[in-house]
This record gives structure tokens, sequence and C-alpha cells, in this order.
């Protein structure tokens, strides 16, 4: 894999963490791309506008409580 390659997780992991900071009416595609040091253009081959990033950052952080609360269930029992 290439150095420079920026993956889906990382990108949406730093959405989040914008998400968290800036609100959801203040985080741009463009903040995205400069935290992790990826021009917009290749974000948008993947997400074409700030709206479908948001929302699969958002669905991203919904996975991961799911996932986080089954392993809670299961080490509970």
């Amino acid at each position: 894999m290439e150095e420079n390659t920026v993956l889906r997780e990382d990108v949406l992991a730093e959405a989040i963490k914008i998400l968290e900071i800036e609100g959801i009416a203040n985080t741009s595609l463009e903040m995205v791309a400069e935290r992790v040091s990826c021009p917009t253009s290749d974000l948008k081959r993947f997400w074409p506008d700030r709206e479908a990033l948001l929302y699969d950052a958002l669905r991203y952080l919904s996975q991961q409580v799911d996932a986080w609360r089954r392993q809670l269930l299961l080490d509970e029992t």
C-alpha cells in the first residue's frame, strides 16, 4: 500500500473528530481533507459533497457504537 494512501476509516474518524469540535453546520469537506493531508478532489471521488461525507461518518460512528454495545453485552454475560 502506498504511503500517501488514505484509508476510508481514517477519513471518517477525522470527520467525526471535526464534527465534535465544529458541529455539523460548520464541518466542511475541505476541513476533513486538510486534516488527513489529502486533496479535496481525492475525497470527492468517494464523497461528492459534504453531506455524503457527513452521512457516511455518522453511519460509521453508529456502527462503532453498536459494536461497543454488543461487546458490553457479551462481557456482562
